[in-house]
């Protein structure tokens, strides 16, 4: 009988001792585990709204992802996008209507990230802007050609009517503009992991609630058996 009631209080002593040891060996784990230094990839993104003023490519989403997913623009443009010669494949263009489209570009760093799709962004907005700047000075010229222009009175009223309709087109002409840039701070959030503490932290309280559920567990299902 004293063996017996000698080998209770070393049993309970190793439990306790198991119950002590688990949240410490859980948070240990935690500690150690390299999910926090595995790079994340994270994706930056900026949109932009088209221009308007009939210009066949450079007005349609359609062109331009086209456009903006092929070589030929970075060669002229931003050479430094290209990776042997071709768009890298984290690089996307997607419209999101008829007159807007997104870029986004996957990367392990969102400086990176942020930075690509900002340059192509404004790659874009410079050479649109130029294309709208020589729209412009035709749809200027014209007008005051028409202005200076003598004609009888027979041709005024045609005269009248070229006028309003060039002016027309001026007032509603507008080159591209971005929309919404990709942000470095709002990227580096989305890339964020748990740290080595965090995941200590985290591994020590699973091991307190399991170490609880240790002791619980079995009284519960003990009380329960009792009450049948």
């Amino acid at each position: 009988m004293e063996v017996m009631t000698q080998r209770k209080p070393e049993k309970r002593s190793k439990h306790w001792l198991l119950l002590l040891i688990l949240p410490v060996l859980l948070a240990g784990i935690g500690w150690v585990l390299p999910v926090g230094k595995e790079p994340s990839i994270v994706t930056a993104e900026a949109t932009i709204s088209l221009g308007n003023y009939q210009h066949q490519k450079l007005n349609h989403a359609n062109h331009v992802v086209k456009m903006l997913s092929h070589a030929p623009f970075y060669e002229e443009h931003l050479p430094s996008v290209l990776v042997e010669n071709m768009v890298p494949p984290e690089l996307t263009v997607t419209a999101i209507n008829e007159t807007t489209v997104r870029l986004a570009y996957s990367s392990s760093s969102s400086e990176e990230a942020s930075q690509v799709v900002n340059d192509v962004a404004s790659a874009f907005l410079q050479m649109d802007q130029e294309k709208f700047d020589k729209k412009e000075r035709i749809v200027q010229d014209s007008i005051t050609a028409l202005e200076d222009e003598e004609v009888s009175p027979e041709a005024k009223v045609e005269q009248v009517r070229l006028l309003n309709e060039l002016k027309t087109l001026q007032f509603s002409m507008e080159p591209a503009v971005l929309l919404e840039a990709a942000n470095v701070d709002e990227v580096a959030i989305e890339q964020k992991t748990l740290g080595s503490k965090e995941r200590a932290i985290v591994g020590g309280l699973i091991g307190v609630s399991l170490s609880f559920l240790w002791l619980i567990l079995p009284k519960l299902v003990s009380n329960h058996k009792r009450s049948y």
